[in-house]
């Protein structure tokens, strides 16, 4: 074991994240919305940058889901454009995904010290900066930190708060103890933390240190860390000032909605809860970290049968070179427990598998020697050539497929002009890939899996991005916007009917930039307003026609885009205005006018 360990490589990672960021400012803007979770919170910004209402901004006066740390993050990027738009809310997102690579980073570095499970000066390096590579190139973080949604924040903050806490620790022979600045900043991030997700930005890294302080330190000590005074609770005046300001804005709704039923109700189940299986985040959890958590589960399950270690780590605890796994399976266990589940719910779970896939992989590169680091630079060679040949063949297979009209059917040639208005994007990758193929001939395995790491991102990037292009373009929510915003003028109020968890009009509502009356559509009775242009399901309105007191009257049908080709009409939306019922003294009032009787002036 070497008594000094490379220093921390800070220059090489905001290399690679101004790469990340650069990457993600070029492409995220590409497409439109594609579905509700964007549109809910890019319209709270939009409501705080026209409204300036800062605590409680409604949605069409609808109390938001979320708190408001995305939003007010949001609404300083929005600032200079005037309104939210696709581009800086998922901004926002990037950023805060490149700030939870530095942090998973450091987190990773300081476990390998914390932990003593080090062999030589550059793996505690290493194990930093493949961490934060393989988190990046983790299919469900990198997805997230494309996306306009309160996740990545989420996440960024629950990091913050463990690598300021691990930033702290001093081990001993003794054992260990935490500087009380970093204490401070651990309560700090955390009560940030709840501004962006409510209790469980508390819960979550309180629960994951507290796993890692009772396996390192036992029971006794983990209690006395976690009992140990400090400044950083003062931090927990914020989220309870806010919780407190929204309450006298929007009373006991507001308490329903984002503490009840965010916290209570989707952990216990009940009405419009989306309840799962037990078993939910098994699979969701593997086909989100694919392949890292493929490779950390097969990992696992030789060590646990292998009567030896396949990996020589410097300590005498078995387990403690598992701990991230340890603490990700606890934490999965918990969340498993709970009714309501999603994916994005595992998002703050990802570095821990990136941590443990990192440190393997740098373990068996010290106990292999020579040899079985010769085969870690063929495989990188190899990967590089693929990746490099991949990206290729998707720019020649889009110029083909743009050019030579093989593509026939018409819902697919929609497809190839959406993807060619932002071609002139992907041209830039071939110069990148010539520097990618050119770079082959490096002899050492870290430039290899530098060349790699860039090679995959430009790859999972030009994918995910033609991907959200394509489906936006099928949605095609903006076109249909234009659409009912073109039926009615200036003065006309504009008004939504629809169930209470019907989210299918989000992303139009985003694109009107307007208030907008929504109305129950199990009102049992339905008002009609000459200056009011209504929208609602085209199913709904066939059925309950009668309810309206006056004349309906159908303006206009909307269609997503796909299905006006496909014609399908499942999903159909009409607009429509409702003119009043005459009463007897309103006919009595126009006959006379009619007849000279009166003025119309006189009559009313």
């Amino acid at each position: 074991m070497s008594a000094e360990r490379a220093p921390f490589p800070c220059r090489t990672l905001l290399i690679g994240l101004t790469l990340f960021l650069l990457l993600q400012g070029w492409f995220v803007g590409l497409a439109g919305l594609f579905g509700s979770s964007e549109a809910r919170e890019l319209q709270v910004i939009d409501i705080i940058l026209r409204t300036k209402e800062w605590i409680l901004p409604l949605r069409n006066g609808l109390i938001p889901s979320k708190p408001p740390l995305y939003h007010w993050i949001g609404a300083i990027v929005s600032y200079p454009f005037g309104v939210a738009t696709e581009w800086s809310g998922r901004m926002v997102s990037s950023l805060a995904a490149a700030v939870t690579l530095f942090s998973v980073a450091v987190v990773a570095y300081r476990f390998v010290s914390f932990t003593r499970t080090w062999h030589s000066a550059e793996h505690a390096r290493r194990v930093a900066l493949l961490s934060a590579g393989i988190l990046s190139l983790t299919y469900g973080f990198f997805q997230m930190a494309g996306q306009a949604m309160v996740d990545m924040t989420f996440c960024m903050c629950t990091w913050l708060a463990i690598g300021s806490l691990m930033l702290g620790i001093r081990v001993s022979d003794e054992g260990y103890h935490v500087h009380s600045c970093s204490r401070m900043a651990f309560w700090g991030f955390c009560a940030i933390a709840a501004v962006a997700r409510g209790p469980l930005g508390l819960l979550l890294p309180c629960c994951a240190v507290g796993i890692g302080l009772l396996k390192t330190g036992g029971l006794f000590r983990a209690l006395k860390e976690s009992l140990t005074p400090s400044l950083g609770w003062l931090f927990l005046i914020l989220p309870f000032a806010w919780y407190y300001a929204a309450y006298k804005i929007g009373g006991q709704a507001f308490l329903d909605k984002q503490l009840f039923f965010e916290n209570i109700r989707r952990f216990t189940g009940g009405k419009n809860v989306n309840v799962e299986a037990w078993w939910f985040y098994g699979p969701s959890l593997l086909r989100t970290t694919f392949p890292w958590g493929v490779i950390v589960l097969s990992m696992a399950i030789h060590a646990l049968y292998s009567k030896h270690r396949t990996v020589a780590y410097c300590t005498k605890d078995r387990l403690l070179p598992w701990l991230p796994l340890i603490i990700a399976g606890v934490l999965v266990a918990c969340f498993s427990l709970s009714s309501g589940k999603r994916h994005s719910y595992m998002l703050p779970l990802f570095p821990l598998i990136a941590i443990q896939c990192a440190i393997h992989v740098s373990s068996l590169i010290e106990s292999g020697g020579g040899r079985m680091r010769r085969k870690f630079e063929v495989a990188c060679k190899r990967t590089e050539a693929l990746l490099s040949m991949l990206l290729v063949v998707i720019i020649a297979l889009v110029v083909i497929a743009l050019e030579g009209s093989v593509i026939t059917k018409p819902y697919l040639q929609e497809v190839m002009v959406a993807i060619s208005e932002h071609m002139y994007r992907l041209l830039p990758l071939a110069l990148v890939v010539l520097l990618g193929l050119y770079s082959y001939r490096s002899r050492t395995l870290e430039a290899h899996a530098k060349i790699c790491w860039g090679l995959g991102l430009l790859l999972m990037i030009s994918i995910t991005s033609a991907g959200i292009v394509v489906k936006s373009h099928l949605k095609g929510f903006s076109e249909m916007a234009k659409v009912w915003e073109s039926t009615a003028t200036r003065d006309d109020t504009f008004t939504v009917i629809k169930g209470p968890r019907d989210e299918y009009f989000d992303p139009i509502l985003f694109y009107i930039r307007r208030e907008v009356e929504i109305v129950e559509a199990a009102d049992q009775r339905m008002l009609c307003a000459d200056r009011r242009v209504y929208l609602t399901r085209a199913r709904w309105l066939a059925e309950n026609k009668t309810r309206f007191q006056g004349e309906v009257v159908e303006v206009q049908r909307l269609r997503e885009r796909f299905a006006t080709i496909t014609d399908d009409t499942r999903r159909e939306l009409v607009v429509f205005r409702c003119f009043p019922m005459k009463t007897s003294q309103d006919l009595l009032q126009t006959a006379m006018a009619h007849n000279g009787l009166c003025t119309h002036e006189a009559c009313s």
